[in-house]
């Protein structure tokens, strides 16, 4: 179960900002048991070697690539 402070701490660690709706977001994650609510079990299962747990392998290069990370929970601080 992920946190708004795990959230927050990991967020200010990569210079990153939390959407308005992180507390939606989170609560989606941890009813989606820890992983990305935007990523289906049956992608998880397909791309075993991306860790899509939150925050996951992907975040960090989206977020600086795109913006955003893939369910828009952190973003690139403005």
């Amino acid at each position: 179960m992920i946190t708004l402070e795990d959230c927050k701490e990991f967020a200010e660690q990569n210079g990153f900002e939390l959407s308005s709706f992180a507390d939606k977001i989170i609560a989606r994650t941890n009813t989606n048991n820890g992983f990305c609510p935007c990523v289906s079990e049956k992608e998880r299962d397909s791309h075993p070697e991306i860790d899509y747990e939150c925050p996951c392998s992907l975040c960090i290069d989206a977020v600086n690539s795109k913006g955003h990370c893939h369910c828009h929970l952190y973003l690139k601080k403005k």
